[in-house]
């Protein structure tokens, strides 16, 4: 079935999927459909209304084998299809491995429906691979197939549905909506990287065996990065009206407030196992109307509302109707302006604290204050009652309070217009106010900053603040020159910073990093030395103060003035130190300069204990910290296996390994590192099997997401075949090293010591049409430039040999190293001739 009679059928389901069996048989026989388009229609029909969704969970529900049973057992690139998992509305799904024996690992491979999709197609392989926190499905891969078809391969979420989780382990109230509030995090994620989703429902939002929350299926996300107007018009027909808010069904713009309205649903049924708009399901033909026109029904007259009156107190359900009832609004203005905002909400629901969706009377909130702090209940009463017989209070008293009650409106309004900027861009971005063309990050950018001015000239604070945030994000895009324009104009102009030193400050802090981006180091520590003045002026601030120090370190160890960075680095670190548990972040950045600063000054040791001070509180700070936690303890590792503890660099190589395939996949790129360092000490220890093993996988990975001409994937191959000819496999490491050698032989690296070593390699190997047939005068001297006590130049050396080299000094020498190679000195005794 071609796309677009298949894109029928699939309207037509939608259509007839909320009517009730009798109105649906009837109708279907009105439809202008041929004989094959109503027998599909029939089956979709016949089988639960979700089958169009992506159900990893019950995977065997979820077949429709006329149109996807000849995808099985197809081999996609180096993936295997073993079986369908499901059929969306924009594409195939299907559970596939990886077949070259690499590595083990399944995974989720989507087609799309529509052939002439090829540009949204695109838009999501690029909105995924933003997307990259631990609460989104992570995309591996992507690329055609054979009849040029596009896929992406993503990470497969073994797990339940976020109701049938709930309802399998008899979740709490508040574990529920501590699920929602891990959903809302990631959501959080996607919006900063202006990615919407569009169709978030319980079928979307997986559960796993750690009792994580997995956001799947970006593919049908509004992306604001696209040129391709067609986008808006394919997309829109593409949600679950179920989940629905009323800017979709009506076919308004839609933004931040769409996802959330769908998220405050699956809240809502997920507390009440009922549907916001609707009495009972009788009434489903009703929903859009009633989405459209209608009110959602407070918590209090659901069944529900005993548990959650139990669970929460009688207070704590009016504070969840009200931040529901606000997420729910028909109005988008009068929703949460971002998912943290609602996150916040629901965390002060948990914490027993006033939310800001409604407003409690001040005996409502002494006795909120007495439930959480039990043990001052009689002071505090006696202070409530007091309230009613006191007659006088101090004149200052009442207008100071009068100034903090007008600071904090102001501050409030401030911060509420500063949300509001970010979700008019999103708004912004609908083609019909583009001429029809879906706008460029660049372009939400440029109407960003042209708002900017024409909307906050009354308020130039406010101003001031987000033309940092902008300029940031320009950085964060590359164009460092209009970011660095923004700041130096926003210097030069903006009358608050005269009168705000922190904020002036930051500002000099961010042109600073523009600079540094630029590699203008000394334009960089100009704009560090003004922003140091601007600090004179503000009191406390240790963390921004400390954060200054630490750009100036990084500046002068680019300058080449390491002594003069190491006391500012520990300048930083001690006013960080006080601060460790509520800015663990700032006082790892703090130690990590520390320990780079030691290692490039030579001292090993030190280096070492700076990281494994940074490790000892990464693991304590729990899943926020795990990618950090993956690359300093791949640091560590790395200076272990230097100074030759190499026990202790396999163990914390093998705990970075496990960590990354925990947070990102064992097939994810951030897990190749660890897996070419923990190869590499395994090596040097002599185990050769486990040492190949990991250096195939590392390679690999590599070459999945960089491709194979990359120099990380090159140089992974390099050590891999360097590897195998140590251990006799002289058939495989040729393989290896002509992928490395492939496009140039004699460069491959562009860098002397690589470069070096793969000729060195091909020599030994003797590639046809590659090797010399001797060293050449280039081999010879970049062998020389290496110091004698690596393993690299006792290699080397031995290949320069030949036949006549002196094994047994050479094993001698390997033997001896402060970080002997095992493998090398293995290999140097079973050789007894030529090579």
């Amino acid at each position: 079935m071609d796309p677009k009679r298949f894109q029928m059928v699939r309207e037509a389901f939608d259509l007839l999927a909320e009517l009730d069996a009798v109105e649906a048989r009837q109708k279907l026989e009105s439809l202008a459909l041929d004989s094959t388009q109503k027998q599909l229609l029939t089956d979709m029909l016949n089988s639960d209304a979700r089958v169009l969704e992506l159900r990893l969970d019950h995977p065997d529900q979820l077949v429709l084998p006329v149109l996807a049973s000849s995808y099985v057992g197809k081999q996609i690139g180096p993936w295997q299809i073993e079986r369908v998992l499901g059929m969306g509305g924009m594409g195939r799904v299907f559970l596939a491995r990886r077949h070259d024996g690499l590595f083990d690992g399944q995974v989720a491979i989507k087609f799309l429906n529509e052939q002439s999709a090829g540009n949204l197609f695109a838009k999501e392989r690029a909105a995924l691979a933003r997307l990259n926190a631990p609460g989104i499905a992570r995309l591996i891969d992507a690329g055609n197939d054979d009849q040029g078809r596009a896929y992406l391969v993503m990470e497969y979420v073994a797990g339940a549905l976020i109701d049938a989780w709930c309802d399998q382990q008899h979740a709490s109230v508040r574990a529920r909506i501590g699920l929602m509030i891990e959903t809302l995090h990631a959501i959080a994620h996607a919006h900063s990287q202006l990615v919407l989703h569009r169709d978030l429902k319980p079928s979307n939002l997986i559960v796993d065996a750690s009792g994580r929350v997995k956001v799947l299926d970006f593919g049908i996300a509004k992306l604001l990065d696209g040129e391709d107007s067609d986008f808006q018009a394919t997309a829109a027909r593409y949600f679950t009206l179920r989940y629905a808010a009323p800017e979709q069904i009506s076919g308004e713009p839609i933004g931040i407030g769409t996802d959330l309205f769908a998220l405050a649903i699956v809240l809502y049924e997920l507390l009440t196992d009922a549907h916001p708009f609707l009495t009972d399901e009788s009434e489903r033909h009703q929903l859009a109307e009633r989405v459209l026109t209608g009110q959602p029904i407070p918590l209090s007259r659901r069944t529900a509302a005993a548990s959650l009156t139990e669970a929460l107190g009688s207070s704590g359900l009016r504070d969840l109707d009200a931040v529901l009832q606000r997420a729910l609004d028909r109005q988008t203005e009068r929703r949460f302006r971002s998912a943290m905002d609602f996150a916040e909400e629901l965390d002060r629901i948990l914490l027993d604290q006033p939310v800001l969706s409604r407003r409690p009377g001040w005996w409502a909130l002494g006795l909120r204050q007495i439930r959480r702090h039990p043990w001052i209940s009689l002071g505090t009463l006696l202070a409530l009652s007091g309230l009613f017989i006191s007659a006088v209070i101090a004149f200052q008293q009442r207008a100071e309070a009068r100034r903090e009650r007008d600071l904090a409106r102001h501050q409030a309004a401030r911060a509420e217009r500063m949300a509001g900027f970010l979700s008019s861009l999103f708004e912004s971005a609908q083609p019909r106010h583009s001429a029809g063309q879906t706008p460029t990050v660049a372009d939400l950018l440029e109407r960003g900053q042209q708002k900017l001015h024409e909307e906050t000239n009354d308020d130039p604070l406010l101003q001031a603040r987000l033309t940092v945030s902008l300029a940031d994000t320009w950085r964060a895009l590359g164009q460092l020159e209009r970011a660095e324009a923004l700041l130096e104009e926003l210097i030069a102009q903006n009358p608050a910073l005269n009168e705000d030193h922190k904020l002036a400050a930051e500002a000099y802090a961010a042109l600073a990093k523009v600079r540094s981006f630029r590699a203008d180091w000394s334009a960089a520590l100009t704009a560090l030395d003004a922003a140091d003045r601007a600090l004179e002026q503000v009191p406390g601030e240790p963390v921004l103060r400390a954060n200054i120090l630490k750009q100036r370190a990084m500046a002068l160890m680019n300058t080449d003035r390491l002594d003069a960075a190491k006391p500012v680095i520990a300048k930083a670190r001690d006013l960080l130190l006080p601060l460790a548990d509520s800015e663990p972040e700032a006082l790892i950045g703090a130690e990590a300069l520390l320990a780079t600063a030691a290692y490039l000054s030579g001292e090993l040791t030190q280096s070492r204990d700076a990281f494994l001070r940074i490790v000892a509180m990464e693991r304590q700070m729990g899943p926020g910290r795990q990618a950090g936690l993956v690359t300093n303890l791949n640091n560590l590792a790395a200076i272990e296996a230097r100074i030759g503890l190499l026990d202790d660099a396999v163990t914390h190589y093998r705990e970075a390994v496990n960590v990354g395939d925990r947070t990102f996949g064992a097939d994810h790129r951030e897990a190749a590192l660890p897996r070419l360092g923990l190869g590499m000490a395994l090596r040097q220890l002599g185990e050769a099997t486990p040492a190949i093993e990991q250096l195939q996988q590392s390679a690999a990975i590599y070459q999945t997401w960089s491709g194979p001409e990359h120099p990380e994937s090159r140089y992974a191959d390099l050590l891999l075949a360097e590897t195998l000819w140590l251990n006799g496999d002289h058939r495989v490491a040729k393989v290896a090293l002509q992928r490395v050698l492939a496009d140039n032989p004699m460069t491959p690296f562009q860098n002397g010591e690589r470069d070096c070593r793969a000729r060195w390699l091909a020599y030994a190997l003797q590639l046809p049409d590659i090797a010399p047939r001797r060293p050449d005068a280039a081999m010879q001297s970049c062998r020389q430039a290496l110091a004698a006590d690596t393993s690299l130049r006792v290699l080397l050396d031995w290949l320069d040999g030949g036949p006549s080299a002196d094994r047994q000094a050479l094993r001698d020498r390997a033997n001896t190293l402060k970080a002997p190679d095992r493998m090398l000195s293995n290999a140097l005794q079973r050789e007894s001739g030529g090579r």
